[in-house]
């Protein structure tokens, strides 16, 4: 995730125009300037744009499931997890299969979500967690990095100590 002065890149990939102009209107409203959207109609253009490193991804399942000329959901969510492993990719489908869900999260989604009556509920509280989630995960980090600068101060503490009894008091 970005540091908190910058807007949260997110990236919107679904093959119907009209979900995701409703989807892009959803977030916007909710988070207001803190996001930045940029929506693709098939995966493909929005792995052109992975350069840009977006901090989540919602991606469609099935992209253009009628011709083969286009990847489907779980081909673009491999790639975008070899380019950028630190995206948070979040599968959409209006499927609800166990052995679709079961392989998207087994290929690095960070969550499944049926499409349905709920959906934007259902991203605004995803970006929601993956923000809280992004910020622990830094906060352990910063936590285990002064563990181990206090841990180095403790020996070199202890060393000068032992130093100073071995060289002034050993006699």
């Amino acid at each position: 995730m970005k540091n908190s002065d910058q807007s949260l890149s997110v990236f919107l990939v679904d093959d119907d125009a009209l979900f995701l102009t409703a989807l892009k209107h959803r977030l916007r409203e909710k988070f207001k300037s803190g996001i930045r959207i940029s929506t693709f109609l098939n995966g493909e253009s929005c792995l052109q744009h992975m350069i840009d490193k977006p901090d989540i991804v919602f991606l469609d399942y099935y992209l253009h499931p009628e011709s083969s000329d286009y990847m489907n959901g779980l081909e673009v969510l491999k790639k975008i997890k070899r380019i950028s492993d630190q995206t948070e990719v979040v599968m959409l489908s209006s499927v609800d299969k166990k052995e679709i869900i079961s392989d998207s999260l087994n290929s690095g989604a960070y969550k499944y979500i049926t499409k349905g009556e709920t959906t934007g509920k259902h991203v605004h509280a995803a970006v929601k967690e993956i923000i809280h989630d992004s910020l622990a995960e830094r906060n352990a980090r910063e936590n285990r990095k002064l563990n181990y600068i206090m841990a180095g101060v403790i020996l070199l503490l202890g060393s000068i100590i032992a130093f100073a009894y071995l060289r002034y008091f050993a006699d």
